[in-house]
């Protein structure tokens, strides 16, 4: 939890039930300190290929029920070069350079990730309690694409998808904030000042 810096804010609405919300801004599970209800794996399985199996499961417990915290350390977490994802910390630098690095593939993962899970909630005809979770995943899906219009669409489009989507809180609900928002204008004023200009 400190090395992903889960902190009190975040736990504490996770238990006041928001777990939901707090998985589509990212995700805060470890797969190997999870336990559910058996009733889950229908809804669960199979897991698609381009989710890690903890993210998905966690997405959809919260969508059907609670999730509890446990805060006693219960396990050691090994990190070695095959871990899939790893607990590394890192450095200052390492952070500011992720920060203004342009992830475009890491986005359209992201877009397509959210674009399955949202299909397959729908495929479970969830109860209507489950329809604003839905809303929440399809704006977590339309911010997912903004992010992705901002590299690859014109500088106009891109301009308006990131006043947008700050003005909206977006960033705040489904991305890192300021540091997303920071890392998207840097990528558009990178564009618009490499761009060729069209010539009459």
């Amino acid at each position: 939890w400190e090395t992903i810096q889960f902190g009190s804010r975040e736990q504490r609405r996770v238990i006041d039930g928001m777990a939901y919300d707090v998985l589509l801004h990212r995700n805060v599970v470890t797969g190997a300190t999870m336990a559910f209800r058996a009733h889950l794996r229908e809804i669960v399985l199979p897991i698609p290929p381009a989710w890690v199996h903890d993210g998905w499961i966690a997405l959809f417990a919260a969508a059907n029920g609670r999730i509890g915290l446990v805060k006693d350390r219960l396990v050691a977490y090994r990190q070695h070069a095959q871990n899939q994802i790893g607990a590394r910390r890192h450095s200052y630098s390492q952070q500011l350079k992720k920060i203004f690095n342009a992830q475009t593939t890491v986005l359209v993962s992201l877009a397509e990730q959210y674009a399955g899970a949202l299909e397959r909630q729908k495929s479970l005809r969830m109860e209507l309690s489950n329809c604003v979770q839905t809303g929440k995943l399809e704006e977590k899906v339309r911010h997912c694409r903004a992010r992705l219009a901002i590299r690859q669409g014109t500088i106009t489009n891109g301009m308006h998808h990131l006043i947008g989507d700050f003005l909206s809180g977006n960033y705040h609900r489904y991305s890192r904030g300021w540091r997303g928002f920071i890392k998207d204008a840097a990528v558009l004023v990178y564009r618009a000042t490499t761009l060729p200009v069209a010539r009459r």
